[in-house]
This record gives structure tokens, C-alpha cells and sequence, in this order.
């Protein structure tokens, strides 16, 4: 069964900073053991969780809109972040519906 808690727990990432400012995102604690296993220097690590859109079609849609009308955005490119196929399958039939595609963006605009 979905769950946006779920779909937002899959994505979490630890981001490693370094002393010279780099940074590097892992997504495992083994990761982080290993690099501070290796290293000589002191590492930060952050718990994240990514900047996701998430609810219905018309809560997607709407804050699409948004992000469009606010920052002059005419494209968006989908990156769905699940291992579930059909998850991904259905919301982008949800959200761009093949018959919309090239004729209009969905109501975005």
C-alpha cells in the first residue's frame, strides 16, 4: 500500500561534509561507517530527505502551476524516486496523460 511516509523514508540520504567544503550524499549508515572508517579527516553528516512533491493529481498539478507562474518555468522533467513500477507508471498517466502530451501540458500552464 502507498504511503507518503513511506515513499519519503525511502528517499532520506545522509549528506557527508567535508573540512574543504565538499560534500557527498551516501544512503546507507555502512556508507557513512566506511568513509569515516577511511578518512583522516573530521565529517559531517546530515540525515536529508530530498525536496518532494507529493498528493493528488490536483495537489501536484496546482504546485506545479505554482512553481511555473513564480519562476517562469514553461518544462518540468519527473524524476520519480520509488522501486514500485506501477507507482510510477500511474502517476505519469495521472499527471500527463498520453493524449495531453505535445497538444498541451497537462494543465500546467
Amino acid at each position: 500500500m502507498f504511503s507518503y511516509v513511506n515513499m519519503l523514508k525511502e528517499n532520506e540520504f545522509y549528506q557527508l561534509k567535508f573540512p574543504d567544503g565538499k560534500t557527498l550524499r551516501v544512503q546507507t549508515e555502512s556508507q557513512i561507517n566506511e568513509f569515516i572508517k577511511t578518512s583522516d579527516v573530521k565529517i559531517e553528516v546530515e540525515k536529508k530527505r530530498p525536496d518532494m512533491i507529493l498528493g493528488s493529481q490536483e495537489e501536484i498539478l496546482s504546485q506545479l502551476k505554482a512553481l511555473s507562474d513564480d519562476n517562469d518555468i514553461d518544462e518540468f522533467m519527473f524524476h520519480l524516486p520509488t522501486a514500485q513500477a506501477d507507482l510510477r507508471d500511474k502517476t505519469i498517466q495521472t499527471l500527463a496523460p498520453i493524449h495531453t502530451i505535445h497538444k498541451e501540458k497537462a494543465g500546467i500552464l
